[in-house]
């Protein structure tokens, strides 16, 4: 008998829907941290973004959910380190 082989489609489908709801998450809180940007400067923006992704890249995993990126720059910006707070 052979093994029959992992279902990578599905696996694929999975990753891709997970990537593409991180990657508007991200666009809609760049897009509102853009407004607020007296308050969080570009450059501190654009840092997280870059580690937000490298994050994600983690995240993607079986049952493994991405993280609110607006949570993520404003526990970035106040000094707290946002991977100890989540349980």
């Amino acid at each position: 008998m052979m093994k029959s082989k992992p279902d990578y489609e599905i696996e694929r489908k999975r990753i891709r829907k997970q990537v593409t709801e991180a990657t508007e998450v991200l666009k809609r809180s760049i897009r509102y941290l853009k407004d607020v940007k007296h308050i969080v400067p570009r450059s501190i923006i654009y840092e997280c973004a870059t580690e937000y992704i490298k994050h994600l890249e983690k995240c993607l995993q079986p049952n493994g959910q991405p993280e609110d990126f607006h949570e993520f720059v404003m526990v970035k910006v106040y000094g707290i380190d946002w991977r100890q707070s989540k349980p």
